[in-house]
């Protein structure tokens, strides 16, 4: 599964979100799942915040997504 991801909005804390950099400009998962004609496939995206956003020494915000996908 490939997502494009276009904007990323994070805010800190009681801040107004500001823009960050997604350095990849994708989120990626190579995860196996199958598709059953006439069945519902449900993808679950956990996203731990914590470990994703990185504040840098000039004030700049970059998401590294660390990501558990399942599959229900």
């Amino acid at each position: 599964v490939r997502l494009t991801i276009d904007k990323v909005m994070v805010g800190l804390g009681t801040a107004s979100p500001v823009s960050a950099t997604l350095p990849s400009g994708a989120l990626k998962f190579v995860h196996p799942f199958d598709v059953v004609s006439g069945k519902t496939t449900v993808l679950v995206m956990d996203f731990n915040a914590d470990q994703s956003v990185q504040v840098t020494g000039n004030g700049s915000i970059i998401v590294k997504p660390v990501i558990q996908l399942s599959t229900k």
